[in-house]
């Protein structure tokens, strides 16, 4: 769709877009990206074998944008549907960029999400943001996750670690060079059996205590349709893999 941009260098962050079935939120979420990203940005959508209206919303979006630069720097791939960690999977190795930022495609960021990161990306492997979660049918659940324990103080990783959103990808860049794992197909939570790896391997990290990552919870994804039990099981499958 979107002419492709060969200088791999000028590219500092890639902004991986996995899709299915979002229609509802797809605008929010793109809108909410565009106005984050700057010119040395390329945004990746990836649509997992969408049945809805996606498709329709991504390529008139995409054709619609005014800015050149950041419609060059789009690129939309539709695969065939094998599920979230082979969406990343796939936005991942074609990316460009030195970093890797995942933004599911029914979350939002905040404007500030690159822009509040740049400093500290020439000396970091990893910027990592706290979380905003939001309710979907019941906005009074509403509040903000902290990525840190503050009372782990045995190592500057290990707050992460042992953080709450210490599996997540949504809320952080990471440097691509770090990315030695794949997410492993056809598994829920797929994260969890990657990032923490991830955690663990970055040489140095940068907190930035801001809830810049607006985390939609709704009854029909993932997180939302499976048990406690169900979820804790299924998570340690995928790290014992």
């Amino acid at each position: 769709m979107a002419k492709k941009n060969d200088k791999n260098n000028d590219i500092l962050i890639s902004i991986i877009v996995p899709v299915y079935n979002t229609s509802k939120y797809l605008v929010k979420c793109l809108d909410s990206i565009y106005a984050a990203i700057d010119n040395d940005c390329e945004v990746i959508i990836v649509n997992d074998g969408s049945t809805d209206d996606s498709e329709k919303i991504i390529k008139d979006y995409v054709s619609n944008l005014k800015n050149e630069v950041y419609k060059n720097n789009t690129v939309y791939i539709y695969k065939e549907n094998k599920g979230l960690a082979d969406t990343k999977n796939v936005g991942i190795k074609r990316s460009r960029g030195k970093f890797i930022s995942v933004v599911d495609s029914d979350d939002r960021i905040n404007k500030n999400f690159y822009r509040d990161a740049r400093e500290y990306l020439d000396k970091n492997d990893m910027v990592i943001y706290d979380l905003y979660t939001d309710y979907e049918d019941d906005p009074k659940y509403n509040h903000i996750i902290r990525a840190a324990r503050e009372d782990c103080l045995d190592s500057k990783v290990s707050k992460f670690v042992h953080g709450a959103m210490q599996g997540s990808s949504c809320n952080k860049i990471i440097k691509k060079n770090l990315y030695k794992y794949e997410f492993p197909v056809g598994k829920q939570y797929e994260d969890v059996a990657v990032t923490p790896f991830l955690l663990m391997e970055a040489k140095n990290i940068k907190y930035i205590p801001n809830p810049y990552y607006i985390y939609l919870q709704r009854k029909t994804s993932i997180v939302g349709t499976n048990k406690l039990d169900e979820a804790y099981f299924k998570i340690c499958e995928n790290i014992n893999d």
